[in-house]
């Protein structure tokens, strides 16, 4: 397929070759949509067979960023990378640092993190060229492995399966199949496991500390099990598995599951099984190092993986509603946030056309950046940016609140001011009147007092804030 027809087919953004012949670097850098801000996703390395298979895994993965970042509330858009090349003896810190490079040159439209094949010690390397990464040591200001956070959102979310399922979240007692060892809350929840991965040390590991049963990679998909949850690489729930699945739930952290998203995700919902889609219980990790952006709190972080669970009930309460795949009743409400294709056509919401997307997209990329801004950490923003239709009313026309805000409701910015000469930066002052006011809209909006055609009547806040970067004048801290 040729590059502008595999861009056009997902409507990605931008794709960026990536070549440096004395570090051996060969990357793809792929950002599908900064609608709701900067693109970011993980670095993955890989010993790809072709560059044509690296092109469509980097194309899929990207894609699936973007319904991670809109499904999860946050103000990021879609992006990842691939490194082709063998983990276990091509890396180099030279290869990162000339890749961290390649990113600095983007100008944060992408922020990597770590991924398959990478760690936190190769995001440190490319730490030292870019700011643009994230997942790295807290020593350096960062949140660490974000792989306990997949694990927990992980977790989260298979305990709302299950009470769907089984009529009760209580894990004790269930036999779960893992297909891809790494972080589990499992074991501790009483839960049966049945483990299987490439690595067999990793196995052997798992049965001698986790108590858990090791299977071949071939005999996963038939074990006789409650939850099958595919930990591994994507396309894992295919043609060939669906018929061998014995499980009633299938939720797991890889991306890309279904090999074929809109016929396999069918294809689960006729046999009775209930499908946790990846880029909803799988976002933990993202939400985690996205925290990182606006001043990391581990705290608050852990509290809004927490709530992945909540967002899982909703899709699956909307993909009942509605007769659908629980992959549509998620990625349709993911479609409108972003301004995408619509697929779920019986609900409709006016969304901003592909041609605005950078005009709506200017007051994320403003505010995502300044580290004195106040964070997004209110109660209902994880529900209400999940876009679930049932959770705006109809009046309001895009389920984004920073949109809302600028776009709908209406917010006095520091140029309207009579004193907006004092400040020479009015784009900083803006912004951050912007962040003050989108708690104040979704409290708002949690209450019902926006309803239909609904309008809120300007009023300015005031703050007092310590602000120690240049170019912010006197204004700013009102």
């Amino acid at each position: 397929m040729k590059i502008f027809e595999r861009m056009a087919r997902h409507e990605h953004e931008q794709f960026v070759l990536c070549s440096d012949t004395a570090s051996g670097l060969k990357a793809i850098i792929a950002i599908h949509d900064t609608t709701l801000g900067p693109s970011l996703g993980g670095c993955r390395m890989w010993p790809y067979a072709s560059e044509d298979e690296a092109l469509e895994d980097v194309a899929r993965l990207s894609r699936g960023m973007t319904y991670k970042a809109a499904a999860a509330g946050l103000n990021l858009g879609g992006g990842k990378s691939v490194l082709i090349g063998d983990p276990k003896k091509d890396k180099s810190e030279a290869m990162f640092r000339v890749f961290g490079r390649f990113i600095q040159g983007l100008s944060g439209r992408y922020i990597t993190a770590e991924d398959v094949g990478t760690s936190v010690s190769d995001m440190v390397h490319v730490r030292m060229e870019t700011r643009f990464v994230t997942g790295i040591p807290s020593s350096q200001g960062g949140s660490g492995d974000p792989s306990p956070f997949t694990a927990l959102g992980v977790f989260r979310g298979m305990k709302a399966c299950a009470a769907h399922v089984f009529g009760t979240d209580d894990l004790s007692g269930r036999r779960v199949a893992i297909q891809g060892m790494g972080n589990t809350y499992l074991r501790a929840e009483g839960a049966s496991l049945l483990v299987t991965d490439i690595d067999a040390e990793r196995v052997k590991r798992a049965v001698s500390e986790l108590g858990a049963e090791g299977v071949a990679p071939d005999a996963i998909h038939a074990a006789d099990v409650d939850i099958f949850s595919p930990a591994a690489l994507g396309g894992i729930i295919n043609d060939q598995t669906i018929p061998l699945l014995k499980a009633r739930i299938v939720a797991g952290s890889a991306n890309n599951q279904l090999a074929d998203e809109g016929k396999h995700g069918d294809e689960l919902r006729a046999r009775g099984i209930l499908y946790a889609p990846d880029f909803v219980i799988n976002s933990g990790g993202l939400i985690n190092v996205a925290n990182e952006l606006v001043g990391y709190n581990r705290d608050l972080a852990t509290a809004q993986v927490n709530g992945i669970g909540d967002i899982i009930t909703r899709i699956i309460t909307l993909a009942e509603t509605h007769r659908v795949s629980t992959h549509i009743g998620s990625a349709g409400p993911a479609n409108r946030s972003v301004g995408l294709d619509e697929p779920f056509h019986d609900i409709h919401r006016h969304v901003e056309p592909v041609e605005r997307r950078h005009e709506v997209g200017t007051g994320h990329h403003r505010a995502h950046f300044l580290k004195e801004a106040p964070r997004d950490g209110h109660a209902g923003r994880g529900p209400l940016l999940a876009g679930l239709p049932h959770l705006l009313p109809d009046g309001l026309r895009h389920p984004h609140a920073r949109h809302l805000v600028v776009e709908e409701l209406g917010v006095p910015v520091i140029a309207e001011r009579q004193d907006a000469d004092a400040d020479r930066d009015l784009d900083v002052g803006d912004s951050r009147q912007v962040c003050l006011e989108i708690p104040r809209v979704v409290q708002r909006l949690r209450e019902d007092i926006v309803g239909a055609g609904g309008h809120l009547v300007p009023q300015a806040l005031d703050v007092q804030v310590d602000v120690d970067r240049g170019g912010v004048g006197a204004a700013a801290d009102q």
